[in-house]
């Protein structure tokens, strides 16, 4: 026995035993080390046994959040909105299996006997419908649901649904760490929300650099888990790289192909970046895509946002410049969503609890009808998101 050790030994036994213990033999007192030895190695098996069966269970979080909305458009009125309320399930399954889904329940959803249908649309500016209802207010959706296998450390294959790996909202899309609760205009409709289908993603590293890739093969736009409208398949990808200037930074571009079920050909692009340095962070999307029909004219959109947060203590102050056009082929006016200034200010309670206000100056663009020329308004919008997690 060393002598260090010795030392140490002899200071848990002065400090842990009673006085009685200082008459001890050598011997008696090497016996008493060793099962004390023994005893702490028996309380670590234990941890360890009861953390592999944790792993066996379901693991359920997720997010709240609620709002208060105040606008000056025409017809508006004052009002609460119980916004998402999103459980996550997670499960490893075996060592190098392992299951996520997220549900969502959107506006408080609510459901009776009646016979009539009712077919239910997401208000929140994102491209999907939800499935038809009986006497439904707000909806369910299965946003989330699938089976990642981990090849190898540099590769995992996803089967199921997954949030369409685009640009950076898309991906870092959950409220309680999002600066505002209405998203930028053009995100979740030139990239969709989803994708059902299979995904291969993971990230290489080059010295200090780190390249994070996913790419994916899915039913397209507008087909659910159900099955598919058309033979084509949708192909998407995503790379980015983290680069070690600054924080992070992060400089990535997205690509997603579709036949539509119309047999209309949709090819979309878009770029991101985001730089953390110091206090501030700023992030930028741009994204376009070209809608072609079989006859007649294409369409096309673009829509970029530049964001930028300034965090103080637990205080965020923040600006975002936002446009959209849905129709941009031969300089076309368009009457959707157009400029969107917003004044952004949150404030962290806890470490999964913000309190976000945030002040929208809409301007929509001129359409090619005067008649049918929109108003400038502004909408303003209060709310706390707390992650049910750790």
């Amino acid at each position: 026995m060393s002598i260090m050790r010795r030392i140490l030994i002899g200071g848990i036994m002065t400090t842990l035993l009673p006085a009685t213990a200082l008459a001890l033999t050598k011997q008696e007192a090497e016996e008493k080390i060793q099962n004390m030895e023994q005893e702490i190695m028996f309380s670590k098996e234990q941890f360890y046994d009861i953390e592999t069966e944790m792993n066996r269970f379901m693991r359920i979080s997720g997010y709240m959040d609620m709002e208060y909305h105040a606008s000056e458009s025409k017809g508006s009125v004052p009002q609460f909105r119980l916004h998402h309320f999103s459980l996550f399930f997670n499960k490893n399954i075996a060592e190098k299996w392992r299951f996520f889904s997220e549900i969502e329940y959107q506006d408080g959803p609510r459901y009776t006997s009646k016979e009539e249908d009712v077919t239910v649309n997401d208000t929140d500016r994102n491209a999907h419908t939800y499935a038809t209802l009986k006497d439904a207010e707000g909806g369910i959706f299965a946003e989330a649901f699938n089976i990642t296998y981990q090849y190898k450390p540099a590769l995992d294959l996803r089967f199921g649904r997954e949030f369409t790996p685009a640009g950076l909202w898309n991906v870092d899309h959950y409220p309680p760490y999002l600066a505002t609760q209405q998203a930028p205009q053009h995100i979740r409709i030139i990239f969709p929300r989803t994708t059902d289908g299979l995904s291969a993603f993971g990230t290489q590293r080059f010295t200090n650099t780190f390249l994070n890739y996913h790419v994916y093969i899915g039913n397209g736009e507008g087909n659910s888990g159900a099955g598919d409208g058309n033979a084509s398949k949708s192909l998407g990808a995503r790379f980015a790289i983290t680069l070690p200037a600054f924080t992070q930074t992060e400089l990535g571009l997205s690509y997603y192909h579709d036949t539509h079920n119309d047999s209309r050909r949709k090819d979309a692009q878009g770029i991101h970046g985001r730089v953390k340095a110091a206090d501030f962070t700023i992030q930028s999307e741009i994204a376009s895509a070209t809608i072609t029909p079989t006859s007649g004219a294409k369409t096309e959109e673009l829509g970029y946002y530049l964001q930028a947060i300034y965090d103080w203590g637990a205080w965020g102050f923040g600006y975002r410049y936002d446009f959209y056009d849905d129709n941009t082929a031969n300089g076309a006016k368009s009457d959707i969503y157009g400029v969107d200034n917003a004044v952004i200010l949150n404030y962290h309670a806890a470490k999964n609890t913000v309190f976000k206000l945030e002040y929208h100056m809409e301007s929509p663009e001129q359409t090619k009808n005067a008649a049918d020329e929109k108003t400038a308004y502004s909408h303003a919008i209060a709310s706390i998101a707390v992650h049910l997690g750790e």
